[in-house]
């Protein structure tokens, strides 16, 4: 019954309320309707609630979601082609250039995906098995989900919940995460300089723990361990293929 009045759901256009974080910085924000939302530093939502529904969009960036019950009222969050409902649940979800990250706190989700017949449930595979994102997401997971095209075109469906999740830890940490997607978070602390990842090493595997705002010298260490040569100018850190 949810997926199926949520598949009907049209994106309210007028009353929206926006809360954004700068570089380096990160908000609490009490909805209105008793929900709580933590947004990561540089990140973008847009907020519309009617006596309906509860529509945000994940512009950019990450945001925490702890919802308040409300079983007639469905709290869906849009990020690119993906809609994750809940009605009353703790999770995450995180806009990268290539992925949407989906993590699961407490109790449980549905994704939905746009397609040109409308908006169906997200597939995957798990143990040879086609599950629903909701049945196939547990507490404790992230699924990452591609910004457009289908499912399982880039990376692992369902793993834990990566390190760093702590939502206000002073150390972010990486366990064979893609060069370019650990760059992309790393620069929402960025405050002096950002990293600039060329096409050839963006998918470079990477693992371990960084300050965070430290891109130097997370840009020092990633030179040091991969054939990659870090390329420091004033506002920006690029990191290419090692000639």
């Amino acid at each position: 019954m949810l997926t199926l009045s949520v598949g009907s759901l049209l994106w309210w256009q007028g009353g929206r309320d926006a809360y954004r974080t700068g570089i380096g910085e990160r908000r609490v924000i009490a909805l209105a309707d008793g929900s709580r939302l933590s947004l990561d530093a540089d990140s973008l939502v847009t907020v519309a609630f009617t006596a309906q529904r509860r529509n945000i969009v994940l512009e950019k960036g990450r945001a925490r979601f702890k919802v308040a019950k409300d079983p007639l009222r469905p709290f869906a969050v849009r990020s690119g082609r993906n809609v994750i409902v809940a009605t009353g649940t703790e999770f995450s979800v995180e806009r990268l250039s290539r992925e949407i990250r989906v993590a699961l706190f407490e109790g449980h989700v549905a994704v939905l995906r746009d397609t040109p017949q409308g908006q169906t449930n997200a597939i995957v595979r798990r143990d040879g098995r086609r599950l629903t994102v909701e049945r196939a997401l547990t507490p404790g997971h992230e699924i990452g989900l591609p910004v457009s095209g289908t499912i399982g075109s880039i990376g692992p469906a369902i793993g834990p919940i990566a390190g760093g999740e702590g939502w206000g830890a002073e150390q972010i940490s990486f366990t064979a995460e893609t060069l370019g997607a650990a760059a992309e978070r790393m620069n929402r602390y960025a405050e002096r300089r950002r990293v600039v990842v060329d096409p050839g090493v963006a998918d470079v595997r990477i693992s371990g723990v960084f300050n965070i705002g430290d891109v130097d010298a997370f840009a020092q260490a990633i030179a040091a361990t991969f054939p990659v040569d870090a390329a420091v100018e004033d506002t920006t850190i690029r990191l290419k293929r090692h000639q």
